[in-house]
């Protein structure tokens, strides 16, 4: 893997199984394995006085992996036959199975699950680390995520990777798709094909025509002469999403305008059809968070009132009954809140243009899985951890809501003048040394009340 020059991982398009032979093996598969039936306790059962017993499991698994093979292997596909093996079981690809759960955890845990990990077993946590800086450096950003992953060799001072030690070859491009063919730096994304466009008489469709992309070769021909800029880099999804969100905010049905679902259709080359059955999915999703936000604020308001007999609170305000839980005061908004996942979370609900969401689509915040600030930050478990100086009182007094101390990081003072929180860290603000305005600045909570 030393002269392993990239990486790519890519998706097909909805609909083209058919074009994969990977999809029409596992048909093949399917038919084979229709009338083989391997029970689950296949070797005895799993459960004892102690729960789930993990050898039984495994004994059971590797037994029904031979009852497949034998029952499937030699299929017939493709005008020859499907060859089965079980996995690798050395020690090595055992190592890798035992350490999956720690990865998970390095990737997707809680803060305190990452400070568990890097506390009991720092070798392993600065290992996933030092791999995870290299995929990021390598990372090839300009390309939609929902085309296609790519790394690429980054070339950089201090680079771990085999490839960016030997530095950056003089003679470009240094990488190619294939001998004499276009540089790795080229990635073949969808150019329309403005001889093949949408709703044009083409030969190749039964019925409406809804357009075609360039082929590999004419695209390519088309980048040299007219540069990337007339890709098409913004993948449909996205494009829909953006025109949602905006008719939302601007209150018109956009499902109900033929003329603005045209438009869309023709700009992304699909069916009308196809964009009503998107924009319908996207407005089942926004009923879903709307009802969800208001189950979700009946708790919180319960949970208040609970809280107050409990202590014998006396009776909140106006601004307190409306069970405001975001640090910025205003009340709940049910269409624009946002729920911290971690459930000790002191404040737990957040105005979404306060934390600085309000650019996601509807889809994006229904499937993300959201920590604030102070519950989740990417080196907060690596400084809490790893800082053996605690912050002093000044620290203390003007504190970054991530809880990091002040001294990690420049900091950014916020000029509102009931401002809670004061100073943040440059990546806590989303800032960087070279975005930091001259003038004033104002966190997004002391923006969003502002603008209220």
């Amino acid at each position: 893997m030393d002269n392993h020059s990239c990486t790519v991982v890519t998706t097909r398009h909805s609909g083209g199984s058919y074009l994969n032979s990977v999809e029409l093996m596992n048909g093949c598969l399917s038919v084979a394995h229709s009338n083989c039936f391997i029970p689950s306790t296949l070797g005895g059962p799993v459960e004892d006085e102690n729960g789930i017993n993990t050898e039984q499991l495994k004994r059971n698994l590797d037994l029904a992996a031979d009852v497949y093979i034998s029952s499937v292997n030699g299929a017939p596909c493709c005008g020859t036959t499907v060859q089965l093996c079980k996995g690798n079981r050395r020690d090595c690809a055992q190592k890798l199975l035992g350490r999956r759960q720690k990865l998970l955890t390095f990737l997707h845990g809680k803060v305190i699950e990452k400070q568990k990990l890097l506390k009991d077993e720092p070798d392993i946590f600065h290992y996933f680390r030092k791999v995870w800086d290299v995929c990021n450096n390598h990372m090839v950003q300009s390309i939609p995520k929902q085309y296609a992953f790519m790394l690429l060799p980054c070339f950089k001072d201090g680079c771990i990777h085999p490839l960016c030690k030997t530095g950056k070859p003089a003679i470009e491009p240094h990488c190619t798709w294939f001998p004499n063919g276009p540089p790795l730096s080229y990635f073949p994304l969808p150019i329309p094909d403005v001889d093949r466009p949408w709703g044009g008489d083409c030969t190749s469709c039964s019925g409406f025509c809804a357009g075609h992309y360039k082929k590999p070769e004419d695209a390519w021909k088309s980048y040299q002469e007219k540069s990337k800029t007339i890709c098409q880099i913004k993948p449909p999804l996205v494009t829909l999403l953006e025109r949602f969100d905006e008719s939302v905010k601007k209150g018109f049905d956009l499902l109900g305008d033929e003329n603005r679902i045209n438009e869309l259709a023709k700009q992304m080359l699909l069916t009308p059809n196809e964009v009503k059955m998107w924009l319908k999915h996207l407005k089942a999703i926004k009923l879903r968070r709307k009802e969800g936000a208001k189950k979700a604020a009946a708790t919180r308001a319960a949970k208040k009132a609970l809280h107050a007999k409990n202590n014998s609170a006396t009776p909140a305000n106006d601004r307190e009954s409306s069970a405001a839980n975001c640090p910025c005061g205003l009340p709940d908004n049910e269409d624009n809140m946002i729920a911290c996942e971690n459930p000790k979370c002191d404040v737990e609900w957040y105005h979404i243009s306060c934390v600085g969401l309000d650019e996601l689509g509807n889809t994006d915040l229904e499937n993300l899985e959201w920590y604030c600030p102070a519950c989740d930050h990417e080196d907060l478990c690596i400084s809490m951890l790893t800082d053996n100086e605690s912050s002093n009182d000044s620290d203390k007094e003007d504190s970054c809501h991530c809880g990091r101390p002040n001294s990690v990081e420049e900091m950014i003072g916020c000029d509102g003048d009931d401002c809670e929180i004061k100073w943040y860290h440059f990546s806590c603000a989303g800032l960087t040394a070279e975005t930091v305005p001259d003038g004033q600045w104002l966190c997004p909570m002391c923006s969003n009340m502002l603008t209220s």
